[in-house]
């Protein structure tokens, strides 16, 4: 009996439960390190989308015309979002190829500097849900970008 070789039942829970320590908090770094860098690609998303639509904007003709007179255009696929708002022109917002959850939002004033020219915001938004760290959870954080330019009248 001496001389045999092998795990007792104790060693092996004891194994176990030293692995359980070090593999629960690696687990919960990787979970929440792949739900912040998806957060990060939709905030990068919005971003790229925003950047284009002033350019279009900038263009200031045709279906890319907006104008203070209507002053706040909204565009989203949940059309609830956007209720009471203008819609941005149908072309336009077909060329947007929105994802779910993504609203844009395009707000026109005159520019109190020059009578000759509209101040424009956009806004691209979304919600996300963002895992923290193990003590504090999953969060709701809003992705916005807000950019803005002015455009001749």
């Amino acid at each position: 009996m001496q001389n045999e070789k092998g795990l007792t039942l104790v060693e092996l829970l004891v194994s176990v439960v030293i692995l359980a320590m070090v593999l629960v908090p690696l687990l919960t770094i990787m979970s929440g390190t792949s739900t912040r860098t998806a957060s990060q690609a939709r905030e990068t998303e919005n971003a790229y989308l925003a950047q284009e639509i002033i350019e279009k904007i900038r263009m200031n003709e045709g279906v890319y015309k907006v104008t203070s007179d209507d002053g706040y255009y909204c565009s989203s696929l949940n059309a609830h979002v956007c209720t009471g708002h203008v819609p941005l022109n149908p072309t336009f917002e077909a060329e947007l190829q929105l994802n779910e959850g993504q609203v844009v939002e395009i707000i026109v004033i005159d520019s109190p500097e020059n009578a000759q020219f509209n101040e424009v915001s956009v806004i691209v938004r979304n919600n996300d849900r963002v895992m923290t760290g193990p003590e504090d959870g999953v969060h709701d954080i809003e992705n916005r970008i807000e950019l803005a330019t002015v455009v001749r009248k």
